[in-house]
């Protein structure tokens, strides 16, 4: 047994409380999801995972536990194993502005952490889960589910942990600051490693960031492309003229042509919103401005127009 205990760099005398905290301690050191590619970390996860095994339940047998081992190392499962915690998805509003140009922004978020009070245990003093009888984990026909009621840990503290209420975790709110990838749209999403939930073992999930691009109150967007509505006197749009366009990164002057139908539409290409690969064109729906109300000497020249040929 002497090699188990050196695994878990131990003295053969060592309790079983000196026993779960160093295998607690170097099962996190050398956790694959902390040391991804690194066969060493998870060789050194293996006769951590296995020594605690064995010196927690010594008559099982070396070939079952070395099973019992890989099945679980493979699964993030139960007692006597590390688990992930959830990952978090939210939602972060932007502008179009922010969307085509990039940017930093300052979020918050609530996310789960490992009870620094308890060390995640829940409390002290532990008494074997009924539910699952130590096991941590519940057999449903050829298939096996973690204990809800002891959350896999196969005991329930005797002693509430007044921080988290006997939960292991604790509820936190996070600041972070993210960056706004210049040309990012509504399906882009950012991934920040190991700021999700954290599992009472205190291995995290990922945080997943959304952007969602908000209603603007001049442009619609359609995919990378822009649509704008301007209104333009209905005499400058029979007569013609020139008109100053804003487009997302400054203004274009564009002219108009004479006699141009109301509700036509111009294209003005590459300025519209931009992705990794492309920009898109800014569309101007031109639609005519028709005065409120009218002086006398107005409606007159009107009824003149209107005895013309072309009126």
């Amino acid at each position: 047994m002497r090699q188990y205990y050196q695994a878990l760099g131990l003295k053969e005398n060592a309790s079983k409380e000196e026993i779960r905290k160093a295998y607690r301690k170097l099962s996190k050191k050398y956790h694959p999801d902390l040391n991804q590619g690194d066969k060493n970390a998870e060789n050194n996860f293996k006769k951590v995972a296995e020594a605690y095994e064995i010196l927690t339940n010594k008559n099982v047998n070396k070939k079952t536990h070395r099973h019992h081992n890989q099945h679980h190392h493979h699964h993030h499962n139960f007692s006597g194993f590390k688990m992930r915690g959830n990952p978090i998805k939210i939602d972060i509003p932007i502008t179009l502005e922010e969307a085509f140009n990039g940017d930093k922004k300052n979020i918050s978020f609530n996310r789960k952490k490992k009870c620094d009070g308890c060390d995640g245990m829940g409390g002290t003093s532990f008494n074997l889960c009924n539910a699952c009888r130590g096991h941590g984990f519940m057999k449903m026909g050829p298939f096996q589910t973690m204990c809800n009621i002891c959350g896999g840990g196969g005991k329930i503290p005797v002693n509430i942990c007044g921080i988290c209420n006997g939960r292991g975790i604790k509820d936190v709110k996070e600041q972070l600051i993210i960056e706004i990838p210049s040309g990012c749209d509504n399906s882009t999403i950012i991934v920040k490693h190991n700021l999700g939930n954290e599992s009472t073992d205190g291995i995290a999930g990922d945080l997943h960031i959304i952007f969602t691009i908000k209603k603007h109150n001049k442009y619609t967007l359609n995919g990378i492309d822009l649509h704008i509505d301007y209104e333009l006197n209905f005499i400058d749009i029979i007569l013609g003229c020139e008109i100053e366009i804003p487009t997302i990164d400054g203004t274009i002057k564009i002219k108009i042509p004479r006699l141009t139908k109301n509700g036509n539409s111009f294209r003005l290409k590459n300025k519209g919103m931009k992705n990794k690969y492309n920009r898109g064109d800014l569309y101007i729906n031109l639609m005519a401005k028709l005065p409120q109300k009218l002086t006398i000497e107005e409606e007159l020249k009107l009824k003149d127009l209107k005895s013309l040929d072309n009126f």
